[in-house]
């Protein structure tokens, strides 16, 4: 049996919560059993990209002893309109 915990960070809290699985238990394989999970049920409902450790992977990547699989919410503001939109503020406080 392995213990792995599963994890989403919402802007408002982070949910996590810890499961045991089978060996050669899936990424998918875990997320399905989180489908009768109370916090997780209606998050699975919609597709996010899976990582395990900041790493993405694939559904059908068996995990292992520990794993810590993570869902990504889609950003809200790409990196280069954030940058850009805090050097022209940091430019108008100048002013």
């Amino acid at each position: 049996m392995l213990n792995v915990e599963v994890i989403f960070a919402c802007p408002e809290r982070v949910i996590r919560t810890q499961i045991v699985v089978s060996d050669q238990a899936t990424v998918g394989g875990v997320l399905a059993l989180l489908r009768q999970h109370a916090d997780f049920s209606s998050l699975l409902n919609n597709e996010y990209t899976v990582g395990v450790f900041g790493r993405i992977c694939q559904a059908d990547e068996v995990v292992r002893n520990n794993d810590r699989i993570e869902l990504y919410r889609p950003l809200e503001v790409d990196a280069k309109t954030a940058r850009r939109n805090r050097a022209e503020q940091q430019a108008a406080n100048r002013n």
